[in-house]
């Protein structure tokens, strides 16, 4: 009698009509997927995930490896794409230790690749790029919280980025001003900067009081 379970093709073709409804809900028209330049399954999701990076649509890049998962179809290639989109929804952290796990990996390349992200990152945050972009990603999700916390660690660093003066200058832009400001972007810088000290000081206060 004939084995009924599911070929490893079959498995993929599966993955394969999955991965497109999530694309066609999401509005994006597939550059891998189901146009055979890649193997149905696993390679054409992964060119897919590298197509999508370089537009940063990260919550498409998610729900197509979550199919991955869900198919049990994988390569360790997605630890270093999961490790990407945690860096652009502003988890920087928990991306690096995913990247340092990756440099003790079995695969040459994926060891190259984690190398090379981390490198990236170094000097990203040793030039003020990787501050620059956290911020401007934190003022498009409205979380003043995080940006506050970020340009407080800057300012108070003794080896802060030569670009924290630019990065202030289009963060005090957006920042509420008192009424009747003047229109000065130096002011504007001036008044977030005691703003932010003001705020940190009252985070000290109410520290010393629990």
């Amino acid at each position: 009698m004939a084995s009924s379970a599911p070929t490893v093709e079959d498995r993929a073709l599966a993955l394969r009509a999955d991965a497109l409804l999530i694309c066609e809900r999401a509005a994006w028209l597939p550059q891998c997927i189901g146009t055979d330049q890649c193997r149905p399954g696993v390679p054409e999701i992964y060119a897919e995930l590298r197509c999508l990076q370089k537009i940063r649509a990260v919550r498409v890049s998610e729900a197509l490896i979550a199919c991955c998962k869900c198919h049990g179809m994988w390569t360790s290639f997605f630890e270093d794409v999961e490790a990407r989109i945690w860096l652009f929804l502003g988890d920087r952290a928990r991306a690096e230790a995913r990247w340092n796990e990756l440099l003790h990996h079995e695969n040459r390349k994926l060891r190259e690749i984690a190398k090379h992200a981390l490198a990236n990152q170094l000097r990203k945050v040793e030039s003020g790029e990787q501050l620059a972009m956290e911020v401007a990603q934190a003022i498009d999700r409205n979380d003043t919280e995080r940006v506050v916390e970020m340009l407080l660690v800057a300012l108070m660093d003794e080896d802060e980025p030569n670009t924290l003066e630019d990065v202030l200058e289009v963060v005090a832009m957006e920042w509420p001003q008192p009424p009747a400001t003047p229109w000065d972007r130096g002011l504007f810088t001036n008044h977030l900067v005691l703003d932010l000290f003001e705020r940190q000081l009252q985070d000290w206060e109410a520290s010393d009081c629990d």
